[in-house]
């Protein structure tokens, strides 16, 4: 990383120039995107919790176990009070067989690939924390790429969650959470009505037994 880059801008530029070495990795990528969506389909909510739980037991000296979820304007935000993310936790969501968890073998979906379960919800999430704030856009990444590599790439032919952006303005909502004590929040614009109504059968039907195998929620 040179003195002048972010830690977001190093994530892409290292990513832009891997894909100008191997442009195929760019289909591959969008595929595994694509496995992964259909493999965690059914679970997104489910997962948001596991990662809400998981940043939680990551910070031991901390009583605050808060989750909030709100369901508003055909978006989804789920707000925890656990650790911010780390640089490895920003450089796991970027990669699908990557987690910075401490501990491998007491934390739920160790192989680093839940979040992209909202996938299956959202075109363009949004992660505010007290560390970073960075958002994924798919026609932003397809610019990117297509400079970097001096050919079109159309949106939909590139993958959404390689290159991370920094969000412009903080969220309204994600400011008034975090006066009220929380540290991250995950924003999620939904694709469409539908996937707001199924969102609220899932917490209607939501088994509260399920917080029995969590850590710290």
């Amino acid at each position: 990383m040179t003195s002048s880059e972010t830690p977001l801008e190093n994530l892409r530029n290292n990513r832009l120039k891997s894909y100008q070495a191997t442009p195929g990795d760019i289909e591959e990528h969008r595929r595994a995107e694509l496995r992964v969506a259909g493999d965690t389909a059914g679970r997104p909510m489910i997962e948001l919790i596991q990662n809400a739980d998981d940043a939680m037991n990551q910070s031991p000296n901390s009583d605050d176990n808060r989750v909030k979820i709100i369901l508003q304007n055909n978006r989804l935000l789920v707000a925890n009070a656990g650790d911010p993310f780390s640089d490895a936790g920003v450089e796991a969501i970027c990669n699908l067989d990557r987690s910075p968890k401490k501990d491998r073998r007491i934390t739920i979906g160790n192989k680093g690939i839940g979040f992209k379960s909202v996938l299956t919800w959202s075109m363009k999430p949004i992660i505010h924390s007290k560390t970073y704030e960075f958002t994924f856009d798919r026609e932003k990444s397809a610019d990117e790429i297509s400079k970097a590599l001096n050919r079109d790439y159309q949106p939909e032919l590139v993958p959404l969650m390689r290159l991370p952006f920094k969000t412009e303005n903080r969220d309204d909502l994600a400011e008034q959470l975090y006066q009220e004590g929380f540290v991250t929040v995950i924003i999620l614009t939904l694709r469409n009505e539908s996937v707001s109504k199924s969102i609220l059968e899932e917490l209607d039907n939501f088994d509260p037994l399920t917080l029995l195998f969590l850590n710290s929620i």
